[in-house]
C-alpha cells in the first residue's frame, strides 16, 4: 500500500490554503481518507475545513479501538454511516460550544472508506470534488452553490443523511484518489505561445501515472514539473489523496515528456 496527502494553496488565494486533507486507520484492514474544502465565501475557512478533519480523526482512532471488540465486522456502507453521524454530531456541539454560526463551518467533504483486503471502497461527497479510482473519474459539481454539511446542523441526522445521494461504490480498487475541485483551476501563470494543457492530461498526470510513487513528496514534485514545463498553477486551492494498493512503480516520467527546461 502506498499514500500519498497533499495540499496547495491556490494562486487566487493570498493568506491560507482553506483544503486539508487526512487519511487514517479505522482497524488493521481498513482505512478512511478524506479532503474538504472550505468555502472561499465563509468566515476563515481554512477553520471548517481543518476542523472538520480533526474530528475524523478523533473518530478514526475511536473506531480503531472498537473494533477489537466486535466479533462481526460491519460493512463499508455501515462504517461510512456511523462516522458520518459521529463527524454531524460533533460538529453540532462544537457549534454551539464555541458559539459558532453556519458561515464558519462551511466545508465540502470526500469521504472514503477502503477495505484494503477486499480492495473495495465506499465514497460519498458532500458538496462538490473528484472521485478517481483507477483511471476513471467520478465529478461530482454543484455549480459553484455546494450544499455544505454545516447548513444542517440543526436538522435531524437520519432525516438529512438518507438523503444523499452522492455516493460511490467500488467493488476492486487498485488506485483510488479523493480531490477537492481545485485540481480542476490549473491555469498558465504567463502569457507563451504553447498549446493549452487539457484537463485529462492533469487528472492521468498526477492521478494515474505510477512514477515517483516511492517518492514521499510524489505531489510536490509533480506540481513543480507542470509549472516548470507547461507554465501551469492552480488558481484554487488543491487537496488530493491517492492511495494505491497495486503499483507498477516507474522510476521516468517518459510518458510526460518536458516541452521546455525546468
Amino acid at each position: 500500500m502506498i499514500i500519498h496527502q497533499y495540499t496547495q494553496m491556490g494562486t487566487f488565494h493570498e493568506n491560507h490554503c482553506e483544503d486539508y486533507t487526512i487519511f487514517a486507520d479505522l482497524d488493521t484492514n481498513r482505512i478512511l481518507m478524506a479532503v474538504m474544502d472550505g468555502c472561499t465565501m465563509g468566515k476563515e475557512s481554512y477553520f471548517a475545513s481543518a476542523l472538520v478533519g480533526k474530528i475524523l480523526r478523533k473518530v478514526a482512532y475511536e473506531e480503531f479501538h472498537k473494533n477489537y471488540l466486535r466479533s462481526v465486522s460491519p460493512s463499508l456502507e455501515e462504517i461510512l454511516q456511523t462516522v458520518f453521524k459521529k463527524l454531524f454530531l460533533t460538529l453540532k456541539s462544537y457549534s454551539s460550544d464555541l458559539n459558532l454560526d453556519k458561515y464558519e463551518l462551511l466545508t465540502t467533504l470526500v469521504l472514503g472508506v477502503v477495505d484494503l483486503q477486499a480492495q473495495t471502497a465506499f465514497v460519498q461527497v458532500i458538496g462538490d470534488g473528484l472521485v478517481f479510482c483507477d483511471g476513471q473519474a467520478s465529478i461530482f459539481d454543484q455549480e459553484n452553490a455546494p450544499d455544505y454539511l454545516g447548513y444542517h446542523l440543526r436538522e435531524n441526522f437520519t432525516s438529512w443523511y438518507t438523503k444523499q445521494d452522492q455516493k460511490l461504490y467500488f467493488e476492486t480498487v487498485k488506485d483510488l484518489s479523493l480531490s477537492t475541485d481545485g485540481i480542476f483551476t490549473f491555469s498558465p501563470f504567463q502569457v507563451d505561445e504553447q498549446e493549452a494543457i487539457s484537463e485529462n492530461f492533469i487528472l492521468d498526470f498526477l492521478l494515474k501515472d505510477q512514477c515517483e510513487l516511492d517518492n514521499e513528496r510524489m505531489f510536490a514534485k509533480k506540481l513543480y514539473q507542470l509549472e516548470g514545463n507547461y507554465n501551469i498553477k492552480p488558481t484554487d486551492d488543491l487537496g488530493i489523496v491517492r492511495l494505491v494498493l497495486n503499483s507498477s512503480t516507474a522510476t521516468t516520467n517518459d510518458r510526460y515528456p518536458t516541452r521546455k527546461a525546468c
